[in-house]
């Protein structure tokens, strides 16, 4: 089963916040000009566990990498959800 990502294209250092603040958008169907690296849940309609666990699931599957547990449940905003994404290095298991 593959969740369907959006096309973001090649994930590269330069444009790594943009592609995920894309997903993020993509998920609640907002612009992605309402979603900054200071936006928390709480101001988005309909952000809750549900479909954050849908995004998280998303990101990983962009990166192609496990976003840590205790670190995603840490983020207080996009902005720390972009770094855990960034610096996480777990491989996904098979």
């Amino acid at each position: 089963f593959r969740w369907n990502v959006p096309n973001v294209g090649m994930v590269m250092p330069d444009s790594f916040a943009a592609r995920i603040i894309e997903l993020i958008a993509s998920v609640f169907k907002v612009p992605a000009t309402e979603i900054t690296k200071d936006t928390v849940a709480l101001d988005v309609d309909g952000w809750d566990s549900l479909p954050h666990t849908e995004l998280i699931l998303m990101i990983e599957e962009l990166i192609d990498r496990q976003l840590p547990l205790a670190e995603v449940m840490e983020c207080e905003n996009v902005g720390d959800l972009i770094e855990v994404a960034r610096t996480t290095s777990v491989t996904k298991a098979q």
